[in-house]
């Protein structure tokens, strides 16, 4: 690119001179002429100018009149000017060359090297000047495009946001669209199957109760994994024993494991505390869809479960919790498939074992949310081996005297020892901390006193009695007691989780319910700290409704005919009179025409919905006439539950409705307890 000069001097000698420095040092170079400032000034808008020199004193426009005119004119652009003039060496001469705009500027006679240093420095300006506005524009444009950018991934960022939520209102709807009509399905068989039915007609409604329920579980499924895709599942935290989670979680299993055979096992290693905080449903649901897998997958052999801890700082602790199983395997080809959603290890038109492939992609993500991992290690004849990492809270279970004293509060407890020391010795320590006491050395004095309807809330007993076994009787006490309402301490004269090798002690430990086992000779502190733990688990030291007494009259506030139907028959089953209102407006005239004890309030209706029922009859009703309030409804996604408890909802029951579980919610009502008054679950 030709530099452009512009000579501004009314001498023509100078003209010249500046003229061929100009052109001997910048070769190629163009170099315009103008003996005053108007020609200099058509000239530079004529054909532009990058440096101008201009002398300082001429006829008519000087040349700081110049160099004003030169900077501001806009059709002119960023020129840059060198003053010469002999009149320059007094300062106020100078400061007058730089006030009019000028770059730079050099005094006559001045040496030909000076001038072209002076020329060569403004022309590198103009060259950093070009540089700088160049690299401004390029920071604009990707300025420019930045915003364009961040303007795109908010506007998707947005669309997602609206995107899940249509897409979580879609799963609620859907969640209740199909329960709705699951009610009816689930209810009716239930209620069929408490009739006269032939054989034939028995097992085609079995049938269909249990394609029922394996269709509600598919649902969850696929409402829990859409739930967690979503980001919108919020972990609970709640403290919980270890021995508790592991045992309701095999007692899900165990009914299909017995009927291949199965061995089942589990073992706690050393250094696992007693009691943890985190998500025991999430925990549940984890462990027992690994647990589910590994028995549905195993013919013969044993499933069995290894908890081991690593301690981190803070409190907090990860468990190590390996499934072992001794099935099919897994073909090493099909490893990378088996967490996707829907997946399955079999995928041919004639697979033996069925599912809908979700379960491992669930579990990989719970264990993900709770801060841990999922993978797996399997041999293809040999079994697999399912591993989780989970973060939960320690706790530990020091368990003083005073706390054991506060929640023992003369509460009945059974002790069955052959040998008579060790007898007395527990009803000493028992004593000491204020139980009531029942020991024998009699199994079938034990059992007398169960079925007498002894409220025992622990029983102790030893591993092995005369004429019964231990598991028989541990057996025939379940009948009378559940483990909700007793725990069972087993003693042991040998370690029961290092002996896997006896199967009647690990049967002890795994297939009764048993809540701890304790090695002999117990000592007063670890009787009392598992005490304390066992009866801290479940609420066993609050006080429970000594009767399973019902309410008399129950307010049904639904609008299908189909629930209508379903919830009547099987409150009329159980013994509760009912009367139904079709919305919430016709409740409230209802209960303002009866008394009810409870209302069993539809939270989806015309008219007036439940929430909106609840609030009026809170409102409308003192608390000593108010009936218990409990929300059924069909919406059964995570966190429904504690949204309408948080309403303001005494309980809650999901759709499809089971009789114990409405069993369950009334008789909280009778007793004027909230589902939040304990541990209680209605799902």
């Amino acid at each position: 690119m030709k530099i452009k000069f512009l000579v501004v001097d009314d001498l023509p000698s100078s003209r010249q001179l500046f003229q061929r420095l100009l052109a001997l040092h910048f070769p190629g170079c163009e170099v315009a002429l103008a003996a005053s400032g108007a020609e200099a000034l058509e000239l530079a808008r004529a054909h532009g100018v990058d440096v101008a020199i201009v002398d300082a004193l001429m006829p008519g426009m000087s040349g700081f009149d110049v160099c004003r005119a030169l900077k501001t004119d806009p059709q002119i652009g960023s020129v840059l000017v060198l003053m010469v003039s002999a009149f320059l060496v007094e300062t106020r001469d100078r400061v007058s060359g730089l006030e009019s705009g000028a770059d730079s500027y050099i005094c006559k006679p001045f040496e030909n090297a000076e001038l072209i240093a002076q020329v060569r420095a403004l022309l590198r300006i103009r060259e950093n000047e070009q540089a700088l506005r160049d690299s401004n524009l390029r920071l604009e444009e990707e300025l420019a495009a930045r915003r364009r950018a961040e303007s795109a991934t908010e506007e998707a960022r947005r669309a997602a946001e609206a995107a899940d939520r249509a897409k979580s209102e879609f799963l609620a709807h859907m969640s209740h669209e199909i329960r709705t009509p699951m009610n009816a399905v689930i209810g009716m068989t239930d209620l069929l199957m408490g009739t006269e039915l032939t054989p034939v007609q028995r097992d085609y409604v079995e049938t269909i109760r249990s394609s029922g329920e394996t269709l509600l579980t598919i649902i969850n499924q696929i409402l829990d994994l859409a739930k967690i895709e979503a980001g919108r599942v919020e972990l609970e935290r709640r403290s919980f024993g270890v021995a508790e989670w592991l045992e309701t979680t095999f007692s899900m299993v165990r009914v299909n494991a017995e009927r291949k055979g199965l061995d089942l096992r589990w073992c706690v290693r050393e250094g696992v505390p007693a009691r943890v905080a985190g998500d025991l449903v999430r925990l549940r649901q984890l462990l027992g869809n690994l647990l589910g897998n590994a028995v549905k997958f195993t013919e013969r052999g044993t499933v069995e479960v290894i908890v081991s801890a690593v301690h981190l700082n803070e409190g907090r602790c990860e468990l190590r919790v390996a499934v072992r199983d001794t099935g099919v395997g897994i073909p090493p080809e099909r490893m990378g498939e088996l967490f996707r959603p829907f997946s399955q290890l079999d995928a041919s038109v004639t697979r033996r074992h069925g599912g809908t492939g979700l379960g491992l992609a669930i579990s990989k993500q719970l264990a993900n949310l709770m801060g841990g991992s999922l993978w797996v290690e399997s041999e293809l004849g040999r079994g697999s081996t399912f591993t989780f990492t989970v973060i939960v809270a320690a706790q530990g279970p020091e368990v003083s005297e005073e706390e054991l004293l506060e929640i023992s509060r003369g509460r009945p407890v059974l002790v069955v020892d052959e040998d008579a020391t060790d007898l007395r010795v527990f009803k000493r320590y028992l004593a000491s901390w204020g139980f009531e006491v029942h020991a024998t050395t009699s199994p079938d004095e034990a059992l007398k006193w169960a079925r007498s309807g002894r409220p025992f809330v622990v029983a102790l007993i030893d591993i092995h009695q005369p004429g019964m076994r231990n598991i028989d009787l541990i057996a025939r006490l379940r009948q009378h007691r559940t483990p909700e309402e007793m725990a069972v301490i087993v003693c042991s004269s040998v370690d029961v989780d290092r002996d896997p090798a006896d199967g009647d002690r690990r049967a002890a430990r795994n297939g009764q319910a048993i809540s701890a086992v304790l090695r002999k000779p117990v000592s007063r502190d670890d009787l009392r700290q598992v005490l304390g733990v066992v009866l801290a688990d479940d609420a066993r030291g609050e006080e429970r409704p000594t009767s399973t007494a019902l309410p008399r009259r129950v307010l049904v506030a639904e609008d299908n005919p189909v629930n209508q139907k379903v919830v009547l028959r099987l409150l009329e089953k159980i013994g509760v009179s009912a009367d139904v209102a079709e919305n919430g407006a016709e409740a409230l005239d209802r209960l303002r025409q009866g008394n009810y004890d409870a209302v069993l309030m539809d939270v989806q209706m015309p008219v007036m919905d439940g929430v909106e029922t609840m609030r009026r009859i809170r409102a409308d009703w003192p608390p000593e006439r108010r009936p218990r309030i409990i929300a059924v409804t069909a919406h059964a996604m995570r966190g429904d539950r504690e949204k309408y408890l948080n309403e303001g909802m005494d309980d809650y029951i999901s759709k499809p409705l089971r009789e114990q579980e409405l069993r369950q919610v009334l008789a909280r009502a009778a007793a004027g307890r909230s589902v939040s008054d304990g541990a209680y679950s209605a799902h």
